[in-house]
């Protein structure tokens, strides 16, 4: 373990430069991992490996904050993508919320490099030697999906799929720099790396900060949501539900919750049966602290009936405002990973998208019964495949609030949508901005 943790601190210092990090090793001192136990050590490091940006919190409506939660964000970048700055795209290396994923494709990588070089001496070497080549290529493929929802274009139209992207890096040399690839490149290497993963791993792992095959399906099935692939991510989020389909019961929940919920409690429990996935988005001053405000609109659509008023938020300051305390995580940290009632929603919407909205409210109904106080339920009715999909829209914006990229993702797709308008302006020191950044990213 002393040399995993010496290779991780010599990992973070050359990453952080990215420079002198040479193709041989910097000095015969330093030991790096090459053995199947030094493999899984690398990926136990769950706060690494595990961890992706919490930008869409930032930028999406969810979220909002005063003046004086604003002049405590901890750069001008952050700064500048409250205000919806295009100009945020355009980063260097210096910035985490690009070097974060890009550390993680680094494990990754080395992680495929060190695999291929071991000799199996018997059967458990090599289950154990394809449970880490399938682990690191979920990595990566998660890893450059996150990258793209933040530094390249929404895809709106097939041509879109040309335009530059990101780098795609497929070894563990910083110094090998790969120029921009286009979206559409991003994607099929993303869907070659789950391709494979899917064949390698195991259904499921021994704990969900793993990837096990329904981690696979479930980015799958969120990616080809995004795509606008409504058939494809039906297929995925099917396949989930036909092996974990078993929601959380809110009403157990809120009657094992003492109320009023008051600061550092946290009442979703960590590691609940909903999770197929567990990464963190991390805490952040800028997003986690009692500034950061959830959309007074957004708090008020839910009914008395609704747990999720109760269990998602706390109580409001003397301004009405409320923060948000309904994380996966069970603590303050933000929730970015895959969990079993965005299956639910992915697959209530693309029913309603391939015009079968009745089957797709049928769903919706499934998860929001779990949600609300026993017995109080109302299930939605079909009246029209347009009331179909805009009731699951709603719905899924008020259960993943303040969930990963997934809103800030949502608002980027409806821009497809004539009806919408993008997000409320933002007053920041009494200057308004708007969201029309969202439309010329």
């Amino acid at each position: 373990m002393k040399n995993i943790k010496l290779y991780f601190l010599i990992v973070l210092i050359l990453i952080s430069s990215c420079e002198g990090f040479l193709d041989e090793r910097p000095s015969k001192g330093i030991i790096v991992p090459t053995t199947i136990d030094d493999l899984y050590s690398i990926l136990a490091n769950t706060q690494r490996i595990n961890r992706e940006i919490n930008l869409g919190i930032l930028l999406a409506d969810d979220m909002f904050t005063n003046d004086q939660g604003y002049l405590t964000f901890i750069n001008d970048f952050t700064r500048d993508a409250y205000k919806w700055k295009q100009e945020i795209f355009e980063v260097t290396g210096g910035n985490a919320f690009w070097n974060i994923p890009y550390i993680t494709i680094f494990h990754a990588n080395f992680i495929l490099e060190t695999v291929s070089e071991i000799n199996p001496r018997n059967e458990n070497d090599i289950n154990d030697l394809r449970n880490l080549r399938g682990m690191a290529l979920f990595h990566r493929a998660n890893a450059l999906t996150g990258l793209l929802q933040f530094f390249a274009p929404p895809v709106l139209t097939e041509s879109d799929l040309q335009k530059r992207a990101i780098p795609i890096k497929l070894n563990s040399d910083v110094n090998d720099h790969q120029g921009l690839a286009t979206i559409g490149e991003v994607y099929n290497r993303i869907f070659l790396d789950l391709e494979e993963s899917m064949e390698l791993l195991p259904e499921t792992q021994s704990t969900v900060v793993h990837p096990g095959k329904l981690a696979v399906y479930g980015l799958l099935a969120r990616i080809h949501l995004i795509l606008g692939n409504y058939s494809e991510a039906l297929n995925f989020s099917q396949k989930i539900l036909d092996k974990k389909s078993d929601l959380l019961g809110y009403s157990e929940i809120f009657e094992n919750t003492s109320f009023p919920i008051v600061g550092l409690q946290y009442p979703i429990p960590v590691l609940n049966n909903e999770l197929i996935y567990f990464s963190s988005g991390g805490a952040s001053q800028s997003f986690t602290s009692p500034l950061s405000f959830v959309d007074r609109e957004l708090v008020n659509s839910y009914s008395e009936n609704d747990l999720r008023k109760f269990l998602f938020f706390n109580n409001p300051n003397q301004d009405g405002n409320v923060n948000f305390i309904g994380h996966y995580t069970g603590n303050f940290e933000l929730f970015s990973g895959i969990a079993l009632d965005e299956v639910y929603l992915i697959k209530s919407e693309c029913l309603a998208r391939l015009n079968r909205g009745k089957e797709g409210l049928d769903v919706l109904n499934s998860l929001l019964e779990t949600r609300f106080r026993k017995g109080t339920y109302l299930p939605e009715e079909y009246l029209s495949e347009t009331q179909s999909l805009s009731k699951i829209l709603e719905e899924r914006r008020k259960s993943l609030v303040f969930r990963g990229y997934l809103r800030w993702v949502d608002m980027r797709r409806l821009l497809k949508d004539p009806e919408w308008n993008g997000p409320k302006p933002r007053v920041v020191m009494g200057e308004t901005f708007s969201g029309t950044m969202t439309k010329t990213v």
